[in-house]
């Protein structure tokens, strides 16, 4: 996870995240989560 090369990614929502998951989960070392508040 501190490979240089590596980018922060966003996602809109939680659906969209979970559609990237799968397809990207055998290809990345690790994955940071940010959790924002509404409001």
């Amino acid at each position: 996870m501190t490979d240089p090369e590596d980018t922060a990614l966003s996602f809109a929502d939680p659906a969209v995240l979970g559609r990237w998951f799968p397809a990207h989960a055998a290809t990345r070392d690790g994955l940071w989560i940010r959790l924002c508040k509404k409001g």
